[in-house]
């Protein structure tokens, strides 16, 4: 049960101490979708 809960915890945590800062979910999603886009993309040019 802790396996499964432990990143789910870390991520909360995570997730307020960036909202202590000032930083809104937002943000957060938007760097997500970033990342995410700019991994994808990296990764069809490494396949090329």
């Amino acid at each position: 049960m802790n396996g499964i809960c432990a990143p789910r915890n870390k991520a909360i945590t995570s997730l307020l101490k960036l909202q202590s800062y000032g930083i809104s979910d937002q943000e957060v999603l938007n760097v997500y979708e970033y990342l995410n886009k700019t991994l994808s993309e990296s990764a069809a040019t490494i396949q090329r």
